[in-house]
């Protein structure tokens, strides 16, 4: 009986062990997880400055983020868990912070009031089949200087010419998966951002994006582009291997137009962008024959004269044109119709004289 209790109580041992084990491992506290970052903008002259923190060191995580300005895409980066990135803004500014998995954060740009002479710029992009087109619109008064376009076309930093008040448009010539910034004053943590993206092609813009057709016309070669690409297309019309023409094709779109050029001449329209030949042709050598000579003016009786003479087939004094054809037997019925009408009128009259006078 005794070595059956001290049996039973040498087998528990094992699971109070286990159990008190388990106590301590859902009792320890878990390593808190770090709130995700909170971004704060701090407004200077001109410039909206963006940052974040999470308050630990060594973080690993981080959130796909897109910044919006004026519901404009401005920016995409990886945020991570501290940093800040410094954005050209105009008074009244909204942006907008969108993080994946997070509730997008709106933060108002409101300049300080001794603000005087910050850029008034606007910029937005739109993407076509050659690149990307940036349209800078200055409302202010006077022009904005330093604004430099990074691509790699130009990986140093190239400065535009002053932008005048208005509004103008850069062409950035780029290729799939590309990047590009516009941006200005001085470089890494000074630097401001006016615009930055990955240019994307648009769909339906490789060698198949137009069809073109050249037939020839009387003032040279008549072309015709359609284009299928959801963005614009240009394309380059050679004649005997000189550059005469660049024509943009608006996305599905159709163009025509006429390009001169002598009878004979090699006509080529290309791709340029691609570097690719779309078609060649070769014009006529004689692309409108000349008119042959009209015949000469006849009368209806088959006699001819001068038109200003008055004779037969003439038009009378004054140098009009002569009168033939219909219109001459328009007028000799007319003629007709007036000499019946006075006979008639002329005997009508006799008759009312001879019976007055056999009444009296």
């Amino acid at each position: 009986m005794r070595d059956s209790v001290l049996l039973r109580r040498l087998l528990a041992l094992p699971v109070a062990g286990v159990l008190a084990a388990g106590v301590l491992v859902l009792g320890a506290p878990a390593p808190a997880q770090a709130d995700p970052p909170r971004v704060i903008l701090a407004a200077s002259c001109g410039v909206a400055a963006l940052s974040w923190d999470t308050g630990t060191i060594g973080g690993t995580e981080s959130w796909q983020t897109t910044i919006r300005r004026n519901d404009v895409v401005i920016d995409r980066f990886e945020m991570r868990d501290r940093g800040g990135r410094r954005y050209g803004a105009v008074d009244g500014d909204v942006f907008v912070v969108r993080r994946d998995g997070l509730p997008d954060q709106d933060l108002v740009f409101r300049a300080p009031e001794d603000c005087t002479g910050a850029a008034q710029l606007t910029v937005t992009a739109q993407t076509e089949c050659y690149g990307v087109e940036l349209r800078l619109a200055n409302a202010g008064s006077e022009p904005v200087t330093g604004l430099r376009v990074l691509s790699p076309v130009s990986p140093t930093p190239g400065e535009l010419a002053p932008v005048a008040p208005g509004a103008i448009t850069v062409v950035l010539r780029l290729t799939d998966g590309d990047n590009y910034l516009l941006a200005s004053g001085g470089t890494g943590a000074d630097m401001v951002t006016w615009f930055a993206g990955t240019y994307r092609a648009p769909a339906g813009c490789g060698p198949d994006a137009v069809t073109v057709n050249v037939t020839d016309s009387c003032d040279g070669a008549r072309i015709e582009v359609t284009s299928r690409a959801e963005g614009a297309v240009r394309v380059q019309v050679t004649v005997d291997g000189v550059a005469v023409m660049d024509r943009v094709i608006r996305a599905s779109d159709r163009d025509v137009f006429t390009v001169p050029a002598e009878p004979g001449a090699l006509v080529m329209v290309r791709n340029p962008d691609l570097g690719l030949e779309l078609v060649r042709h070769t014009l006529a050598e004689e692309l409108c024959p000349s008119p042959s000579p009209s015949p000469s003016a006849t009368s209806t009786d088959g006699a001819t004269g001068d038109p200003g003479d008055g004779g037969p087939g003439g038009g009378g004094g004054g140098g009009g044109l002569p009168v033939t054809g219909a219109s001459v037997a328009v007028l000799g019925a007319t003629g007709a119709l007036v000499v019946g009408a006075g006979a008639a009128l002329l005997l009508v009259a006799r008759r009312r004289r001879t019976r007055f006078s056999a009444d009296g």
